[in-house]
């Protein structure tokens, strides 16, 4: 019971909650988005990407809803799985200094960087069902696919760099008794 205890502080305690109830928001709103996709833009995209018979782009077009959505899921999973390992199992090893970083845990790393994977995931899809879309979106005139790709790209180094001075707010024999987690994993 007590594990049970830990492992709920860990996942939903403070910082992790936000990042927790973000990533779930997020996660619906994308398998949302994906979901009430009209078919015929899907059946644009399949025109557009494959040169095959009508069989490829007939089971591209049948599974592309539930393939995405699948993908999405297990992705996310797969990105928060070891920061959890490492957040719980890691849990004891306290940084070095007192600084902001202290305050989030690898857990709320894994969790920002599944919500960066969903962000890429809806961008993609975005662009890609608008681009062979006859009907594009409204928001094709709102939204410069370079400005979205060079914002995902910032939100993606600074979590890099957060994570890089994560690791480094640990000392020398702090970072190996983490590695030894992060390699056991």
């Amino acid at each position: 019971m007590k594990i049970l205890e830990q492992i709920y502080d860990i996942a939903f305690g403070g910082v992790s909650r936000k990042f927790f109830v973000g990533l779930v928001v997020l996660s619906v709103f994308a398998i949302t988005y994906f979901n009430i996709t009209d078919m015929q833009d899907i059946r644009a995209l399949a025109d557009n990407l494959f040169d095959a018979n009508t069989s490829v782009k007939s089971a591209f077009v049948r599974g592309y809803k539930l393939g995405t959505t699948s993908a999405l899921f297990f992705v996310d999973v797969i990105l928060v799985g070891p920061f959890a390992y490492l957040s719980y199992y890691g849990e004891h090893i306290k940084p070095k200094s007192s600084n902001v970083l202290r305050m989030f845990s690898f857990f709320d790393f894994g969790l920002a960087l599944a919500c960066i994977f969903t962000l890429w995931t809806i961008s993609a899809h975005f662009v890609f069902i608008n681009a062979a879309s006859e009907t594009p979106s409204a928001l094709v005139n709102l939204i410069d696919n370079r400005i979205l790709f060079w914002l995902l790209v910032a939100i993606t180094l600074f979590w890099i760099l957060t994570v890089f001075l994560k690791v480094y707010s640990y000392s020398a024999d702090q970072r190996k008794e983490l590695s030894k987690y992060a390699i056991r994993f």
